[in-house]
């Protein structure tokens, strides 16, 4: 399936016999029990299941193109299929691409240059980074660092010689580690 989706061929979803088989079982058990004496109820199982058709119509959509070429005898050149490497490009009155003098196909305007101008200058500038953007004020600068402060808080051990968050936090063996590290036990 991938394979022909690659190369642009439809590849259509089957049907599930075993399903149509058990909707004209179903059908036929209602036309038994709507029947009586007077009424009689026939089911067609074509009408109801069209085997041959709906296998008919997979056959016919089998690979066929999305895009399909085709050779047009007026013009002697293939006409149509599906190439995204030309999109975009400015066509002559017979479809042909027009080319610069260097040989190359010349762009078509995108929507941005012929509908919207003006966002190219008005907004492209704030969109797009480094470009035109504004210096903002700097920050103020940063305090340095104060050792009495960072001494200051180490010194809140508690008394088993652990902080309140190595209490909170540590098993007791991993207690029993950090008071060996800071030598206390």
């Amino acid at each position: 399936m991938i394979r022909n989706l690659l190369n642009g061929k439809f590849t259509p979803i089957n049907f599930s016999e075993p399903r149509f088989e058990r909707k004209v079982d179903t059908l036929e058990k209602v036309a038994e029990q709507k029947s009586n004496q007077t009424t009689g109820y026939f089911l067609d199982e074509d009408f109801v299941y069209p085997k041959q058709e709906l296998k008919q119509v997979v056959k016919e959509w089998k690979k066929r193109e999305f895009f399909p070429e085709t050779y047009n005898k007026e013009t002697k050149q293939m006409e149509g299929g599906y190439k995204p490497e030309e999109e975009g490009y400015k066509r002559d009155a017979k479809g042909k691409l027009i080319r610069n003098e260097r040989g190359q196909p010349v762009r078509e305007p995108t929507f941005l240059d012929k509908a919207v101008p003006f966002l190219k200058e008005k907004v492209l500038p704030y969109v797009t980074p480094f470009t035109g953007q504004r210096s903002q004020t700097p920050l103020p600068p940063t305090p340095g660092v104060n050792p009495e402060l960072v001494a200051q808080a180490n010194q809140n051990i508690s008394q088993t010689g652990l902080t309140h968050t190595e209490n909170a936090l540590l098993s007791n063996s991993e207690k029993a580690m950090r008071l060996r590290q800071r030598g206390m036990a």
